[in-house]
């Protein structure tokens, strides 16, 4: 029960932390994670300051093969339309993958107000399992490569590495890792040329 509350915590903390980043008020946003008894543990994330080179700060979810029904579902929750949709079919080496794994959802944007809401499906084939509370990552996209590199180092520092930072098709520089807390995050570098 512990955990699930944690979860809980983190989840709750984590919007208040992202709707008030979008006003560039992070002060009021670590206030409203005290006030509702939520601080625990954000003491640490002081990389979560209104710097010019974080570009965003976003929510990315990981299903089990249903990520299409789930957007289409928020699609509709939210009256909004995928900015960006990509399945395994669309990824390089991806014609060598089974029928059923090529109609899966590599990437999908939902834009919702001035954030987005991101997704995947996690394949058995690539022997990705998840969970209910590994499911969710934070995403932060920079346009520094060495303040990418900083955060992904910070964060993984007595937590573990998921993916190390490497180029991806899709970006100059992206890595996963989990941070001694066991939030799961998602560093992503773009340089301002692109």
């Amino acid at each position: 029960m512990l955990e699930a509350t944690a979860f809980s915590a983190i989840i709750i903390a984590t919007v208040f932390i992202v709707a008030n980043i979008a006003k560039h008020d992070v002060a009021i946003a670590l206030s409203e994670c005290r006030n509702t008894h939520i601080r625990q543990g954000y003491k640490d994330i002081t990389l979560i300051k209104n710097q010019h080179n974080m570009i965003r700060l976003d929510t990315y979810l990981n299903f089990n093969g249903n990520t299409e029904e789930v957007f289409n579902f928020y699609k509709r929750v939210f009256n909004s339309d995928f900015s960006k949709l990509m399945r395994f079919a669309d990824m390089p080496g991806g014609e060598k993958m089974s029928a059923g794994d090529r109609t899966k959802i590599l990437h999908v944007a939902l834009p919702i107000g001035s954030n987005v809401l991101m997704g995947t499906d996690a394949l058995d084939s690539m022997n990705q399992k998840i969970s209910t509370g590994d499911n969710v990552s934070i995403s932060i996209t920079l346009d520094d490569e060495t303040e990418a590199t900083r955060i992904f180092e910070t964060l993984a520092e007595d937590g573990d590495i998921i993916m190390p930072l490497s180029r991806e098709f899709w970006s100059d520089l992206f890595g996963i890792c989990k941070d001694k807390f066991g939030i799961q995050w998602m560093i992503n570098f773009v340089s301002k040329q692109q």
